[in-house]
């Protein structure tokens, strides 16, 4: 006959049968281990990509029903990313305060609750008062507390669960839009808003229960050590890593953005675009998993400069008329490197550098600065270009990106946090 022994806490209260224990363990770990995909998703589902990359489908039929040329609607995403850039930092602070679990679910709902709201909106003006609560109450749903429930579970493989977090980002660019353009093309764009909503609530419900601030069944992440927000922003390391990623995101997002333009301007079919978009989008996927995992081997400011210099070369063969053949391809794979590594390096220097106990907030001022470059990296470059051409204007691009990568391997190695007990 088994025996069961019969497990108590110091205060005596039944803890759990030996063999139920071993088995809830083994359960645990297996979830533990299965979070980063679980954040995938719901990154892919958050407020820093299912607007940003369906919007383009929603501005034309916006436009048509409400009777506004297509800028004004283009103006609703400009809205949000101002206040994005705002909130992301706020977020933060949330997160620290009260758990990534919590301000996943209560901002996803509420960002779910915002996407219905713009699908029954009336006016323009409710058009951009929507889009702005989406950003400003949806922020924590996003990159900011996924990374903090991972970098609090993971230690000894933190950057392979940062790339495959961050990967989902790349992957809803590829799936979404198969799943919302035909609903949009079929039923109307405010339909398509309340599929996004659907999308958005139950991946934030699904996603954030299984987020965790505890870790890994040890030291609440709340309790190790770190910078706070002051410390951090009179550090040398926050600028240089502030500048890296501002001036990544002012390229990344003006070279992609623009890349019809850019193949016009040298003369070339405009219906080559989307295959080179498609290179951009594969090696941003694999840059994000295999630069994480690289992370765990090599200093991640080393990854993080490569990954600059791989998408300043590959600017720089756009900017000599290289858009054709394996001058494309390559130039393709540098730019998706580059754009695949920034966000593993970020969270993960984050980390580092500065420690756990108020990550949430430090690495949501990053990502402001990120977001800043993003938003300011289209105008300057199409106003730039029209002055002095693309071609110069790329070359300066890729001058930005040695730039940032000169910032990253100037940093020097992280401190070692001695209050973290994490795996």
């Amino acid at each position: 006959m088994s025996q069961h022994r019969i497990v108590t806490d110091p205060q005596g209260n039944v803890a759990a049968h030996g063999e139920d224990r071993s088995l809830q363990g083994r359960g645990r770990h297996i979830l533990h281990l299965a979070f980063p995909l679980f954040a995938a998703a719901g990154i892919g589902a958050g407020v820093t990509v299912l607007v940003l990359y369906l919007f383009t489908y929603f501005v034309q039929p916006i436009a048509t029903e409400f009777g506004i040329n297509e800028s004004a609607v283009a103006g609703a995403l400009s809205i949000y990313l101002a206040a994005l850039i705002v909130s992301l930092p706020l977020a933060g602070m949330v997160a620290d305060r009260f758990g990534a679990r919590l301000t996943i679910i209560v901002s996803g709902l509420l960002y779910a609750a915002c996407l219905i709201w713009i699908s029954q909106v009336r006016t323009p003006l409710e058009l951009y008062v929507a889009f702005a609560a989406a950003a400003v109450l949806g922020a924590g749903a996003g990159p900011t507390s996924y990374t903090r429930a991972i970098v609090s579970r993971f230690d000894r493989n933190r950057g392979l669960a940062l790339g495959v977090a961050l990967a989902g980002g790349g992957v809803a660019q590829i799936i979404l839009p198969q799943v919302v353009r035909p609903v949009i093309a079929e039923e109307g764009w405010r339909q398509g808003f309340i599929m996004l909503a659907a999308i958005a609530g139950s991946v934030a419900l699904i996603a954030g229960s299984m987020a965790s601030d505890r870790a890994h069944g040890r030291a609440d992440a709340r309790k190790l050590g770190g910078y706070d927000l002051r410390q951090a922003l009179e550090t040398r390391v926050f600028w240089m890593m502030a500048l890296a990623f501002s001036c990544l995101g002012a390229v990344l997002a003006g070279v992609t953005s623009q890349l019809v333009q850019i193949w016009a301007s040298f003369g070339l079919d405009a219906s080559a675009v989307p295959a080179f978009q498609a290179v951009i989008g594969a090696s941003a996927i694999a840059g994000r998993i295999f630069g994480g995992a690289l992370m765990d081997r090599v200093p991640a400011r080393l990854v993080g400069a490569a990954a600059a210099i791989a998408g300043a070369l590959g600017v720089a063969l756009i900017a000599g008329g290289n858009v054709y053949g394996f001058a494309s391809i390559a130039a393709g794979i540098g730019i998706g490197i580059c754009t695949g590594s920034e966000s593993d390096v970020v969270s993960f220097l984050t980390s580092r550098f500065f420690g756990l106990k108020n990550f949430s907030r430090i690495y949501g001022m990053l990502a402001a600065a990120f977001m800043t470059g993003a938003a300011l990296g289209p105008i300057g470059l199409a106003a730039a270009a029209v002055r002095f051409g693309y071609s110069p204007m790329l070359m300066a691009c890729s001058g930005l990106l040695v730039l940032s990568a000169a910032a990253l391997a100037s940093l020097k190695a992280p401190p070692a946090w001695k209050a973290e007990e994490i795996q």
